[in-house]
């Protein structure tokens, strides 16, 4: 659902991420993959019981991630659109 929870980086108990601060402190505890040239789809975002705000800040942090990785984002999904490579 990309709400991730885990003790390095909780997008899911807040109610707005903001993006640089979260992406500093994430690289403060661990370095960011080297991904240079991955093709990244994020399909099945779970935006249930969250705002278009949120929803918006989670497509936010997560492209500025993997664009920081050197990957490129080519689709954030609540659907499971059929996928062609």
């Amino acid at each position: 659902d990309l709400r991730q929870s885990s003790k390095d980086l909780n997008l899911e108990r807040k109610s707005r991420i903001n993006v640089e601060r979260e992406l500093r402190r994430l690289e403060s505890v661990r370095p960011i993959p080297h991904l240079k040239g991955a093709h990244v789809f994020l399909v099945g975002v779970d935006p249930q019981g969250r705002d278009a705000k949120y929803l918006a800040d989670l497509h936010s942090f997560w492209t500025a991630l993997f664009r920081e990785a050197g990957a490129r984002v080519e689709l954030f999904s609540i659907d499971l659109p059929p996928l062609r490579f």
